[in-house]
């Protein structure tokens, strides 16, 4: 049980990724994608939110490989990421991460973290729906993070 975060309860057995996010549309989407792009079958499932946070626990079938768990997350503001997982090891020097906003947003900044720390933070005037934004990861970054579980790609305050 948690003040900031809904209950939920899912039966101990098997493999589980649970994953903690916004509430936020499109969300459960790019969860099941991410994790059906790597062939894991999802048996159970169980979402629950509570005000701006919700938490979703996935029963699957299957080892879960790094990659899903290096995957990038497109949040506060970003709809999608293509690609929406990194292999680093197998990666070019870089690789450009692209991805569309939900909204219009003005004087505003894309915001790029490593877990919880703050890699790069690029200014914009206007970030439109129909226009394609774009992070570029660097390989040599990467791997200052041998730990790294998630990317994370949001629109801030500029």
């Amino acid at each position: 049980n948690s003040v900031n975060l809904p209950n939920a309860s899912m039966n101990a057995v098997g493999t589980k990724i649970c994953i903690i996010h916004k509430n936020v549309p499109t969300t459960i989407a790019s969860i099941t994608t991410a994790v059906g792009n790597e062939g894991i079958n999802i048996e159970n499932m169980v979402n629950a939110s509570k005000k701006d946070f919700a938490y979703t626990m996935l029963d699957v079938t299957g080892d879960v490989p790094p990659t899903v768990e290096g995957k990038i997350n497109a949040v506060d503001g970003v709809r999608y990421t293509v690609p929406c997982t990194i292999r680093p090891e197998e990666m070019d020097e870089n690789v450009t991460v692209r991805f569309r906003v939900g909204q219009v947003f003005k004087n505003c900044a894309i915001a790029t973290y490593f877990g919880d720390e703050l890699i790069n933070k690029r200014k914009k005037q206007v970030m439109a729906p129909g226009e394609m934004e774009q992070v570029v990861l660097l390989k040599s970054k990467l791997a200052e993070y041998p730990d790294l579980t998630d990317i994370t790609i949001k629109i801030e305050e500029a």
